[in-house]
């Protein structure tokens, strides 16, 4: 019925062309072709199509198009016929009986002999091409011809005439004149017989597809299938016939701009208007191509027809369409409706009102037929049977969505300033306040609880005790352009955000490529098995049975690559008419969509590296695809890829594997550099993405090796190795034997140094003593002298029975304990000592020589001798795995207040001892350290000193 309307309406008015397919025309003008003539069509095996021409050829990837011609070595004539061997090898063969072979970009021509004249008929038997030539000068004398390899041989030489071959059924087929001048059908034998089936047509092509021959005759279209011929298409008028994979193509010789369309049963499908269309191809994308006299066409998709505004003299812009038997009614935005009957457009705005009806932006068809508008005016424009009206209701204007409840039968309006709902009777029932903060009510739907959805642009309502209420969830806090309630009882919400399910419980955004970025303006169900979804950008189609099912998310997108040519689908658009057919208004037309051609059909790009190239002093060089072996200095490589597709922009992702450790981001460069290689095995991936979501991701790869220089051999790295090894040697051995000769003497030097040190230690610990002795006999008048002389006779024993700078913890102890009791003696027991060493102390670990009784001494004559009390000195001696710590606490007048008395100026011992650490501290890993600090009480104020000494017990006191 469809076809039918389109026919006669072509037929009757010159606008009709806007109602057609919308085709994307290839030619001189527009194109790299290189002539208008199309003499044949063909995809190869990669997707690329093929298109002869009289001067040549051209490959078409989507993109580019790559000539073949005179220029780069093709043989002349009309490239009537284009053939894919096994192996890629394409052969392009010439109406002057040459053939040409493409492999890259390698072109080998192979002429035919000067004996044949043109070729009759040329067909491809597995991987040869089977040709029947007539020789020249001869009448009746036709010879067949195998093509093998880039060589012809002679098959059979016939007296008849080959009318035409084909090959089917590993069988060929054979058309030839009789001796009565009519057709007879038949088969070679393996020794070229002919073997007749004894069917005789006037005369005829022989074509195949399949197991499945087809005759074009002077009185029909046959076809013979398991050795029964019939007539599947009744006609006398054949200019031309062609077979492809989508079904029979006729041009008859009255109308030679029309092409008919029939199944491969004869059935008349599609008619297409175009002037000299001579070949026709649908490739693996379900694209159409036709070939004409005056270039290539493309027919991206058959399910949308246009109907362009501008072709009737409107001006409008994102109308709305609603449809009533074979009548359509389009509001637009020119203030003026619209009555559409397929054929003509006419202006019924002055049957409703005298003034501007403003701006539709909405549309209702009641269940008695009342179709209902909404529009910027005041009130809403209602039709029932002929008779218009516009009806206000309380004044209220730009009526963005319409609702009719079938449940109350309450209409209900959704408009800038929220919601009114008006019952059957025709009364107000509910009307919000317009202050009440809702904006432009887009959307209304009810869930399958009864429940009322309301959506504006940013959004979601829902109305809850005669108030419109705020919803937001975590999963879902926007609102929305267009809301639908699906056969599965859940809603879908599209806007600004994407598109979203509501499962009646939860949300969840629905992610695909083909939604990125997409504000979503209307959505629409057709049937139970798609979701439409118009878009500012174009429109897409979700596989409902898809998702449900199996879980999936299927999406098709389609725009001006592939027949959408429309933008910015009108909010809440759709309208479907009672023959199944969905109608969106776009931005300056109608597009009427057959839900039967909407195919999920989704095709792989497959990608193929067209060459690498060897980049050298700045040259590139081209470099044959076989070669797999590089030298060291071919190490700046240039890969150059490519995939046809002919619906979407191909995006290509890469990576050199045994270089990279990753794929690079999709992108739309067909090539990728890499400098400076290093030796090593390579091989480059490269895919490719065709803008739709696809489960098999197709790859292709091409390996290689550079080849590494002398000097990068394992073999010249070992040699290296051990030359540089024995030179380090040499050197090592040297430098330690000079390291060990400097840390001898750096060890001599120390020692001298800490002897001299101590030396200084020595005078200064007599004089103290003899002071101490002297003045005690001055206030004892000799009493006691005799105990003090002897435990200073046992400390000097102590001090003076080695010439070692240092001493185990357990005689550095002893000689404390010794120093402690002789000046208890000689200070009268004012001051108490103790020494708390743990158990667990190894006290053979190593000291300093009078480390300990250095800071003891200052204990008592800087801090106790300055207290009027009794003094007390307390020792604590601890140990861990890496250190042992010795605590002195004195309870005196405290460090800071001992400086300030002597001017800020510190002892000859604690600076001796104080260098003495650094010299040793300069060769270890730990550090000997000592810390002095203040004790404080509650006041707070100084009540004492607490010195802690650090000392390492792998401290090592020789270099």
């Amino acid at each position: 019925m469809k076809n039918a309307i389109i026919v006669f309406l072509l037929l009757c008015s010159n606008h009709i062309i806007a109602q057609s397919y919308r085709y994307t025309i290839y030619n001189t003008e527009n194109s790299d072709l290189p002539q208008n003539q199309i003499t044949s069509l063909f995809q190869d095996s990669k997707g690329n199509i093929w298109i002869g021409t009289k001067f040549g050829a051209v490959k078409y990837d989507g993109e580019n198009f790559q000539i073949y011609s005179l220029k780069n070595g093709i043989l002349p004539g009309d490239i009537s016929f284009i053939f894919e061997m096994k192996n890629g090898e394409i052969l392009l063969c010439s109406n002057f009986g040459g053939i040409t072979s493409v492999e890259g970009d390698n072109l080998m021509a192979y002429p035919i002999s000067d004996k044949y004249e043109n070729y009759q008929s040329i067909v491809r038997m597995n991987d040869s091409l089977l040709i029947t030539f007539k020789c020249k000068g001869i009448a009746k004398k036709f010879t067949l011809l195998s093509f093998l390899g880039g060589k012809y041989r002679v098959l059979c030489k016939k007296d008849w005439n080959f009318g035409s071959i084909s090959y089917a059924n590993d069988t060929i087929w054979v058309l030839k004149q009789n001796i009565e001048n009519k057709t007879e059908l038949g088969y070679f034998d393996q020794h070229y017989n002919f073997i007749s089936k004894h069917f005789e047509i006037l005369y005829g092509r022989l074509q195949s597809m399949g197991d499945t021959l087809y005759i074009n005759s002077g009185n029909g279209i046959y076809k013979y299938y398991l050795g029964k011929l019939s007539k599947i298409i009744e006609t006398n008028e054949i200019l031309l016939f062609k077979i492809s994979s989508n079904g029979l193509y006729l041009r008859a010789l009255k109308n030679i701009d029309c092409l008919k369309e029939f199944d491969f049963s004869g059935k008349l499908k599609e008619i297409f208007y175009l002037a000299d269309a001579g070949n026709v191809l649908q490739d693996k994308e379900n694209n159409t191509w036709f070939g004409t006299e005056n270039g290539l066409y493309k027919l991206a998709e058959r399910a949308f027809h246009h109907i362009v505004f501008t072709d009737y003299g409107i001006k409008a812009i994102n109308p709305q369409i609603i449809t009533d038997n074979n009548i359509s009614w389009i509001g637009s935005t020119d203030g003026k409706m619209y009555q559409f009957d397929g054929k003509y457009f006419k202006n019924i705005s002055s049957r409703i009102s005298p003034n501007s009806l403003g701006f539709i932006m909405s549309k209702l068809r009641m269940p008695d037929g009342t179709i209902i508008w909404g529009s910027s005016i005041k009130g809403v424009i209602k039709k029932k049977d002929d008779h218009f009206i516009i009806k206000d209701l309380e004044g209220i204007a730009n009526v963005f969505s319409l609702y009719y409840d079938t449940v109350t039968q309450n209409t209900i309006y959704g408009h800038q300033d929220g919601i009114l709902i008006e019952n059957n009777k025709g009364k107000i029932v509910f009307h919000n306040k317009p202050d009440d903060g809702v904006r432009v009510i887009l959307a209304i739907e009810k869930d399958v609880s009864g429940k009322f959805w309301f959506t504006s642009r940013k959004y979601t309502y829902e109305l809850k005790d005669n108030v419109l209420t705020k919803i937001s969830t975590k999963l879902y806090n926007y609102g929305a352009y267009a809301i639908v309630h699906d056969k599965h009882h859940n809603l879908w919400f599209g806007g600004e955000d994407g598109l979203y399910l509501y499962n009646n419980k939860t949300f969840k955004k629905i992610e695909h490529p083909a939604l990125d970025l997409k504000v979503i303006t209307a959505l629409h169900e057709v049937g139970d098995s798609i979701l439409l979804i118009g878009t500012i950008s174009g429109l897409a189609a979700l596989d409902l049975k898809a998702f449900y099912n199996k879980n999936k998310t299927v999406i098709k997108f389609y725009n001006a690559n592939n027949g959408f040519s429309g933008y910015e689908c009108a909010q809440n658009g759709f309208c479907e008419d009672k023959n199944g057919m969905v109608w969106i208004p776009v931005n300056d037309r109608l597009i009427q969509i057959d839900p039967r051609y909407l195919s999920f059909k989704n095709v792989s790009v497959e990608p193929c590296i067209s060459s690498m190239s060897i980049m050298n002093d700045a040259f590139w060089l081209s470099r044959d695809t076989s070669t797999h072996e590089l030298s060291h200095n071919e190490n700046k490589i240039r890969f150059q890829f490519s995939g046809a597709y002919f619906s979407n922009p191909v995006t290509y992702s890469y990576y050199l594997e045994g270089y990279e450790k990753t794929w690079s981001p999709y992108g739309n460069s067909k090539e990728a550099i890499y400098a400076n290689l290093p030796p090593g095995t390579y091989t480059f991936h490269v895919k490719a993405a065709n803008g739709e979501e696809s489960e098999n991701i197709l790859k292709t790869y091409y390996s290689f090796t550079i080849e590494p220089a002398f000097w990068q051999t394992i073999w010249f790295y070992l040699v290296l190795i051990s030359v540089l090894g024995a030179v380090i040697y040499i050197v090592t051995r040297r430098i330690f034997r000079n390291k060990v000769e400097k840390q001898q003497k750096q060890y001599q030097q120390h020692k001298l140094m800490m002897q001299a040190q101590l030396a200084q230690l020595d005078p200064h610990f007599i004089f103290n003593t003899l002071t101490t002795t002297g003045t005690f006999a001055l206030r004892l008048k000799q009493v006691g002298i005799y105990e003090i002389i002897v435990r200073f006779s046992q400390l000097l024993r102590v001090h003076w029975n080695n010439n070692e700078l240092t001493r185990t913890l357990e005689e550095e102890l002893d000689f404390v304990r010794e120093y402690c009791e002789l000046n208890r003696i000689n200070h009268g027991e004012r001051f108490d000592y103790s020494i708390d060493l743990d158990p667990s102390v190894d006290t053979s670990i190593i000291l300093v020589k009078l480390s300990l009784q250095n800071f003891v001494e200052n204990a008592i004559k800087h801090g106790i001798e300055n207290i009027t009390g009794q003094g007390e000195i307390k020792i604590k001696v601890s140990q861990d795995s890496i250190y042992t710590r010795v605590v002195i606490e004195d309870n005196g007048i405290g460090y800071n207040k001992s400086l300030k008395k002597n001017n800020g100026r510190k002892g000859t011992g604690m600076k001796t001892i104080s260098e003495t650490f650094n010299l040793y501290n300069s060769w270890n890993k730990y550090k000997l350290e000592f810390e002095i600090k203040d004790k404080s009480d509650a006041n707070p104020s100084s009540c004492g000193t607490i010195i802690e000494i650090v000392i390492p017990n792998e401290f090592k006191y020789v270099y």
